[in-house]
């Protein structure tokens, strides 16, 4: 069947309305529906108001002017399309637009889809339970077809599962910002905004070799997505305002994926995943081909932003990925409430080159103050070079002011700060345990050097009576710029009242002159406050004593390190006391 020519604007070539078919009709000539040259107008398939099954198993070519290549509402239920040679193309229209109709076994398939022009080129809704929509591609980029100056979403699908997408070129799409108010922060929403794909309440979404550029608003959006990969493809330039990501997704859960993908020039964030359900989710960030996975350059805030309330179940898992002069973090996670989280974030390379105006650019792990679930993490094998001065290249931050959640997990084996490269290393690594929570970290064989603003390695447990239980051995604290304080910091308390703990092991670290930078201080310094109480593993001395305290833990770092200790006089805590029987502070 060849159809070509002017049939008038609006016309389809191939027409079924109002039609039962109980037994089903396949039409199984090939098919090639062209009307997309210069003066023709109308073509492709149109199924409206039908029952039963119809199928177009050998398209060839399905193409239209002014006419959606294949428009389906309310169709019964529908196969469509070739793997190998099938192209869908509209000019000013969509080229898919199925609403209302289930989408059979044999899916829609097509190994090209174009659409220029007009508001959206690809619309899913309500398709049932199949796979719905492969778009194949040759393997090269953009074979998979251009959908490109949209005004609205590029690809539209809501209450649909079983997307795939390889190959497709998506420039100039979003072109106007989706309406208010359900497009904004994260409390406000995300299903009104407008991106090259956009997904409401589906399911099995896989991408692969996608290009994205120059989306006013987002590049990809989501609203209870389940089950998602993005492979092998480029994100660049994508928003324009606050609150506009590269990705972002409302309620993503199940598998998710991020792979071999370069995320550059966002607005706001590069990722930002915020989930406020209890289905759990669990997301990787990774590269198995070496340079691929980029997180370059935000104008405002995180590379990765990882978020959740209420009772969410979330693990993020970020390996061999390059950051870039994110703005605010690279990576930043925050729960509140009673979230359960575990984050693991190893084996990346971290720094500012092409931003040098940061806020940030290091790791933290934060909460808000009525966070009472859990938080578990590893954070090892990471390079984080240039952190701005006032911030830290790891900050883990427990601020549970009201809340009794708690910390668990280890820093392992970072490098922060370049030798000889002037700030480099941020403000070094902090552990701070706000409120009734309790943290419990190991810090192991860390390399900090070039730091400034803060100490190498400080460790803060105030406002409240929570214990934070911190192991530092076989750390390598270093070169401390002019406006650094000491290599190690540990306070217990910071306000009157504060009757909280802290137990600290602190031994086979290189931290001799790692506190010259600030003038007089000392490369260690240890403070208790208030009613709160510092333990010490195996220290015997006086719980006022503080020149036995630095002489205890000079003892244990052989390294000729100076020491300073003070103490509430007289002790309204328990002062500096050994830990019960010597035992080894807890680990996670």
């Amino acid at each position: 069947f060849i159809s070509n020519g002017a049939l008038g604007t609006g016309v389809p070539a191939i027409e079924i309305t109002n039609t039962a078919a109980p037994a089903g009709v396949t039409f199984g000539q090939p098919l090639q529906i062209d009307h997309d040259d210069p003066g023709e107008t109308g073509g492709g398939i149109r199924l409206v108001n039908n029952t039963g099954t119809y199928s177009f198993p050998n398209v060839v070519l399905l193409a239209s002017t002014d006419t959606t290549a294949l428009f389906a509402s309310n169709a019964g239920t529908i196969n469509v399309g070739h793997l190998s040679t099938g192209t869908f193309a509209a000019n000013g229209v969509p080229a898919i637009d199925v609403q209302n109709t289930t989408v059979g076994t044999d899916g829609i398939v097509a190994e090209r889809v174009t659409s220029v022009g007009g508001v959206n080129g690809i619309i899913l809704n309500n398709t049932g339970t199949n796979p719905a929509l492969t778009v194949q591609g040759s393997g090269t980029p953009g074979s998979g077809g251009e959908i490109s100056n949209k005004t609205g979403d590029g690809v539209r699908l809501e209450s649909t599962q079983g997307v795939t997408l390889n190959f497709i070129n998506f420039p100039n799409t979003a072109s106007t910002n989706g309406p208010g108010p359900a497009c904004g922060g994260d409390l406000v929403g995300n299903t009104a905004c407008n991106a090259a794909i956009d997904m409401l309440a589906v399911a099995n979404i896989t991408l692969n070799g996608l290009n994205i550029t120059g989306d006013p608003q987002y590049g990809i959006n989501g609203n209870g997505v389940s089950g998602f990969i993005l492979d092998n493809s480029t994100i660049n330039g994508a928003g324009n305002a606050v609150e506009e990501d590269a990705v972002r997704f409302i309620n993503l859960t199940g598998t998710a994926r991020i792979r071999n993908t370069t995320l550059q020039n966002s607005h706001d964030n590069h990722l930002r995943v915020y989930n406020t359900v209890a289905t759990a989710l669990n997301l990787t960030v990774d590269e198995t081909v070496p340079g691929t996975s980029r997180f370059l350059s935000t104008v405002v805030n995180e590379g990765i932003r990882f978020e959740g309330i209420n009772s969410a179940n979330m693990t993020l898992n970020v390996s061999g990925t390059d950051f870039d002069s994110s703005a605010g973090d690279h990576i930043q996670t925050a729960v509140n409430d009673n979230v359960t989280m575990n984050v693991t974030i190893q084996g990346n390379v971290m720094s500012v080159a092409a931003n040098p105006l940061v806020l940030g650019s290091g790791i933290t792990l934060s909460s808000g103050s009525n966070f009472n679930g859990s938080k578990t993490f590893n954070i090892s094998s990471n390079t984080i070079n240039r952190a701005n001065g006032n911030a830290h290249g790891i900050n883990v931050n427990l601020g549970a002011n009201t809340g009794t959640g708690s910390y668990s997990g280890s820093v392992l084996s970072n490098t922060i700060g370049t030798m000889g490269v002037a700030s480099s290393g941020g403000a070094g690594i902090q552990l701070l345990a706000n409120g009734p929570g309790n943290m419990t970290v190991l810090v192991d064989n860390n390399i900090v050097q070039q730091f400034e603003s803060d100490a190498g390695i400080r460790v803060l447990q105030r406002d409240g009576n929570g214990r934070l239980n911190s192991t530092l051995t076989n750390n390598i604290v270093r070169l401390p710029e002019p406006g650094g304080f000491n290599g190690v910091n540990v306070q217990s308390g910071g306000t009157s009242g504060d009757a909280g703990s802290v137990c600290l092991e602190l031994s086979n670290n290189t931290m001799a002159g790692s506190g010259a930078g600030g003038g007089s201080s000392t490369d260690f310094r240890f403070r208790q406050r208030f009613d709160s109480t510092f333990l010490l593993r195996g220290y015997g001395g006086g719980m006022g004593d503080t020149a036995a305290v630095v002489a205890y833990v000079q003892g244990l770092n052989p390294g000729g390190e100076t020491g300073s200790a003070t103490v509430d006089m007289p002790p309204t805590g328990s002062g500096f006391v050994n830990t019960p029987g010597g035992a080894a502070c807890p680990q996670p």
